[in-house]
């Protein structure tokens, strides 16, 4: 699959299964590479992630979905649940971070670039969030990009090991797709795009 057919083909993807194209060593070096040589500023690699699959995969969604219910009302749950039970259908998450005690180190060490290091951070969490995310369109595996960060840290942090100083931003599910979704209409490209030659 060319680079183009596979930015084309990724999409946000919500319904998942478990079925997979790929095995999970695999899946695991495929991630690994994409993490390798994703780049970041000054060759930092504050991004940081966990492969949650299998059991620790559902444990993590079984736990977002007990936060979720103490601060969702009950009338306006059903929605809520449909769409978490969609996630832990898949067949994996990854989730992101970034170290900010590099982040942090290097504000120390250029405190000139201060704000630069805090947004660099997000820039290049996002380059690898992207690279996964494409990498697992080409196995067409389906995912999304989900930020229930806010809901499930302290939770979170009590039921896994994760050091301190890593902050999550994100998390992906991924797995088979159980529902493709619709096609979307697009802003005429001229609107979006100056080319000077």
């Amino acid at each position: 699959m060319s680079t183009i057919e596979t930015i084309t083909k990724r999409r946000s993807v919500y319904s998942l299964n478990s079925n997979t194209t790929i095995g999970d060593e695999a899946l695991i070096d495929a991630i690994k590479t994409a993490l390798q040589y994703t780049p970041s500023a000054y060759h930092a690699q504050s991004q940081k992630i966990m492969v949650l699959l299998h059991e620790q995969h559902d444990r993590f969604w079984q736990l977002v979905m007990e936060s979720l219910r103490k601060i969702v009302p009950a009338n306006s749950f059903e929605r809520t649940e449909k769409k978490i039970n969609g996630f832990q259908k898949g067949f994996g998450t990854i989730l992101f971070f970034n170290d900010e005690s590099i982040t942090n180190g290097l504000i120390e060490k250029f405190p000139l670039y201060k704000d630069n290091f805090i947004h660099w951070a997000r820039e290049q969490n996002g380059m690898l969030q992207i690279n996964l995310w494409n990498l697992l369109a080409e196995h067409n595996l389906g995912a999304s990009l989900q930020h229930y960060t806010e809901v499930i840290d302290a939770a979170f942090r009590k039921e896994f090991e994760v050091p301190k100083h890593w902050t999550m931003l994100a998390q992906m599910p991924f797995g088979g797709i159980e529902e493709y979704p619709a096609p979307k209409e697009y802003v005429d490209l001229k609107n979006r795009m100056i080319v000077l030659q």
